[in-house]
């Protein structure tokens, strides 16, 4: 458990894998402020909320996770980005710190994944 109140806003395309990372964030006692289906809303989302981190599917309709996490960053430097993915390809180092990416999470990994640490928290 988490024990302080640190928010995340979900960013995928997959409804029912929103629906498990927010039942999964939630039991570790986070607070999900808002979920995004797509890198506009994702972006919008991450400025009207001012969330601690993002949880940002790499793969989205209407662009890439890493292009996302770096606007996401640019606009609001403190908030944390993980970045997760249930394909393939798994970025590099380079370009996940490129993008200002803390962390990238295969979507299997996540319920086992000490977001805690990753997080620095």
């Amino acid at each position: 458990m988490c024990s302080m109140s640190f928010s995340f806003v979900i960013v995928d395309d997959d409804p029912a894998f929103r629906a498990v990372a927010l039942a999964l964030l939630t039991a570790r006692g986070f607070d999900v402020v808002a979920q995004a289906d797509d890198v506009a809303g994702g972006v919008a989302a991450v400025g009207a909320h001012v969330p601690h981190a993002v949880l940002l599917d790499l793969q989205l309709p209407d662009g890439d996770g890493l292009s996302a996490a770096w606007s996401i960053r640019a606009s609001n430097p403190g908030v944390r980005v993980l970045l997760t993915s249930a394909g393939e390809r798994t970025p590099s180092e380079v370009e996940l710190s490129d993008a200002g990416v803390s962390a990238f999470v295969p979507k299997e990994q996540l319920a086992t994944t000490d977001l805690v640490s990753l997080l620095s928290l």
